[in-house]
């Protein structure tokens, strides 16, 4: 609630003061990596960021509620142009997912069934309404093969904000802001697999991020759910790794995203980020009912993410809407007194 009564020279402030620290932690980062100060013009690097680094450039094509976080408009405003190429090119190739494949990631031994088996492949995809749809889709494609770079500030602000809210829910602890170095065990007290995070963004890249950002951020899962989640997550019978388990969700929905399988919904929502995002959140409150009410442990790990698949394949606008608790059923009201014909109220029998 404080945030929402914050003026808009209070999140001025805040994001300068977030964003020098980010600078400063990540200028002693430059100092002591292990391979020496990350360069922006490194030349793989920079191809797969556009050509420049840290250069940003409007994008008037997406420009709706991407922008509520300054941080997320940074993000998407940087030149994306080589990648938003190669995107188009995956996007036209695989119109329908007519190839048949399916990379499985990010956990390692899990694979995931491509297309529910009590429904037939979607033969024949929406086609999305609008250019500036068809923009925004590619361009989440084109985040989605986008690696963390050593040489973005933006990105490693990202990572460092999702570590500290994260941490900051497992702990019951709002106001805690915990050191964030670069690599270290800390990164598994929030659900990565190693010490490097950047590891396990590989076959998700900068979109998995965003998403990760994205639930526990104020738009995403309530502080009560996010902090449940976080505990259950560490749990002694019952952990799992929140960080890729949310990775994992995120390889789900690029893959129907290539598809067009989203289309439907992104026309209805006009908007492919909120769609993907609602989904993203919907993924893991229904993971997390299923993980705590049937006492499941790391050993079913694989079984769940295949149910969270087919539950997005079957129908993806239902996880949109997932409930954190099953609503229940409303007790019938009694009839309303009938009017006879001579004019006398009849209660009907109970």
């Amino acid at each position: 609630f404080y945030r929402l009564k914050m003026t808009d020279d209070d999140r001025a402030r805040t994001n300068e003061e977030e964003h020098a620290k980010a600078i400063e932690e990540w200028s002693d980062i430059e100092l002591k990596y292990k391979d020496g100060p990350p360069r922006p013009a490194d030349e793989e690097e920079n191809s797969k960021l556009g050509g420049e680094a840290n250069g940003v450039r409007h994008n008037d094509d997406v420009s709706e509620e991407i922008f509520r976080n300054d941080l997320w408009r940074r993000i998407f405003e940087m030149n994306y142009d080589n990648a938003k190429a190669e995107a188009k090119q995956i996007l036209l190739q695989r119109k329908g997912d007519s190839d048949g494949t399916y990379a499985s990631y990010p956990f390692s031994g899990l694979l995931f069934l491509r297309r529910c088996v009590c429904r037939p492949a979607c033969e024949d995809t929406e086609t999305v309404k609008t250019d500036r749809l068809s923009q925004q889709r590619e361009l989440l494609v084109a985040l989605g093969n986008t690696p963390f770079s050593e040489a973005s500030i933006e990105h490693w602000h990202l990572l460092c904000d999702f570590y500290r809210k994260a941490a900051a829910a497992a702990t019951g602890q709002p106001g805690l802001t915990p050191h964030c170095p670069r690599t270290g065990s800390h990164w598994q007290s929030v659900g990565f697999q190693g010490t490097d995070p950047s590891t396990d963004l590989r076959g998700v890249g900068i979109l998995g991020l965003l998403q990760l950002h994205f639930l526990v951020t104020e738009w995403g899962l309530p502080e009560e759910q996010l902090t449940a989640i976080m505990r259950l997550s560490q749990d002694e019978s019952q952990n799992f790794p929140f960080a890729v388990v949310g990775l994992n969700f995120t390889s789900l929905i690029v893959t129907k995203l290539k598809s067009g399988e989203l289309n439907g919904l992104a026309n209805i929502n006009n908007s492919f980020l909120d769609t993907i995002n609602g989904i993203y959140k919907g993924c893991y409150i229904a993971f997390y009912r299923d993980w705590k009410s049937t006492g499941k442990s790391i050993i079913d790990f694989q079984y769940a993410l295949t149910k969270i698949e087919k539950a997005m394949t079957r129908d993806p606008s239902a996880l949109i809407n997932y409930k954190w608790v099953e609503e229940a059923p409303e007790t019938p009201r009694p009839l309303p007194p009938s009017i006879a014909s001579n004019g006398r109220a009849q209660v009907p029998p109970a």
